[in-house]
């Protein structure tokens, strides 16, 4: 029987909090002073703050050539492999960015890393109500704590990834479609398109899969929110569209593709990265296919495993590893149905370990790049061989029959 709270609690939690929020952006404010940095937030700070407060395109030539100034004292060098520091997203991930233009680039910062400090543990929430897990309090307190410590999510932090938010859009967009809140995912879906690269494949499956459950709403709503951005976007900034392929065009790193189709392959020759990878994005459209006309578990598990493709296949090592962090949980809420006891020691020893992987990566790296490379494959490849074998459990090797929450045994986990 679950306890009803009144309403006033949730506000005077709300209240609550904001205390420890100030005094959390306060030391990350101190830390911003104290370590420069965060260079993936810096190049679009940049862009915002030429907008909003000079008018300048962020995707001026100009604009680049700051950031840069700011990154490194001079003007890059592409030949050395150091970063362009272009704006490089649609203009209308404006949206998250616009406001830190007004502020100096360290409160800025420490508010940008205050942002990811809260999505992180949101989205594992989502993740662990995606999985229909209850754990016991104190494995869910070391979950919460894992999503931020955790090597992917800490450098994430400390440099500002916006995948961060990415991944958390993405995990509420999969949440809202489980509760069948519809036009909330469709909101959400739309405003991923920030960051197309890491959207793409999760948008084109929930496409699929609304069309095959006839979720016209969702649909729709993403069309009509997705739209009515760009129109708006299209005002403001006219010629925005020329204006970033240009910017991609000459950043080609900003374009090239990563992970198994990297031209430069990092732990694989390149044919046989090719062709892996072709070979896995061919498994997964048949997924997608054995998805058709299902919901509950088989939404959350197609979607997870979307998602790890998308990371292995598709993105640069260090990309985006934090939109894994649903599926790891589905996997370890799976053990924990499993083997019960044993199951949560291992869910804690995992945390642990990725956990000081993330201190040891700070101490310094004692692997070469290449293994630092086939380290960053590890959890990717590991979270797919997990996914197989949480459906191979949960249907015992039969062929999945997931059509409802009340009869999918992957809801169930």
């Amino acid at each position: 029987m679950r306890l009803a709270l009144p309403r006033w609690t949730y506000s005077a939690s709300l209240v609550a909090a904001l205390p420890l929020l100030a005094g959390l952006t306060f030391a990350n404010y101190q830390f911003a002073l104290k370590a420069p940095g965060g260079n993936d937030l810096l190049p679009r700070w940049v862009a915002a703050q030429a907008w909003v407060s000079r008018g300048v395109s962020p995707y001026s030539p100009e604009v680049a050539v700051s950031a840069q100034r700011m990154m490194y004292g001079r003007v890059a060098d592409a030949r050395q492999g150091e970063d362009l520091a272009p704006f490089a997203y649609p203009f209308p991930a404006m949206i998250f960015f616009a406001p830190l233009g007004f502020l100096p680039y360290p409160v800025a910062r420490a508010i940008w890393m205050t942002l990811l400090e809260m999505c992180l543990p949101l989205g594992a929430l989502l993740a662990i109500r995606l999985a229909r897990w209850k754990p016991p309090v104190r494995i869910a307190a070391i979950l919460l704590l894992f999503s931020v410590l955790w090597f992917n999510g800490f450098r994430a932090i400390l440099i500002g990834q916006f995948t961060v938010v990415e991944a958390l859009l993405l995990t509420g967009a999969m949440a809202a479609l489980d509760k069948r809140r519809d036009i909330l995912a469709g909101v959400l879906v739309a405003l991923s398109f920030a960051k197309p690269q890491v959207a793409f494949l999760f948008v084109l499956f929930s496409i699929v899969w609304a069309i095959s459950l006839h979720r016209w709403k969702y649909l729709l709503s993403a069309a009509l929110a997705g739209s009515g951005t760009l129109a708006l976007s299209l005002i403001i900034l006219p010629g925005w569209p020329v204006e970033w392929l240009r910017q991609l065009v000459a950043n080609p790193r900003s374009t090239e593709l990563g992970g198994l189709f990297a031209p430069q392959p990092s732990f694989l020759p390149f044919a046989v990265g090719v062709a892996s990878g072709l070979a896995l994005l061919i498994f997964t459209g048949w997924e997608w296919v054995r998805a058709w006309g299902r919901s509950g578990g088989w939404l959350v598990w197609t979607a997870t495993f979307t998602l790890a493709v998308t990371q292995l296949a598709l993105l640069r090592p260090g990309a985006a590893e934090v939109i894994l962090l649903p599926g790891l949980v589905l996997v370890l809420a799976t053990w924990d149905q499993r083997w019960g006891r044993r199951g949560r020691g291992a869910i804690v020893s995992i945390a642990i370990a990725l956990v000081l992987l993330a201190w040891l990566a700070l101490a310094g790296s004692l692997l070469g790049a290449a293994d630092r490379l086939w380290a960053y494959a590890a959890l990717p490849v590991g979270l797919l061989l997990g996914l197989l074998w949480v459906r191979w459990w949960v249907t015992r090797g039969a062929s999945l029959r997931l059509e409802d929450h009340s009869s999918d045994g992957l809801g169930g986990v």
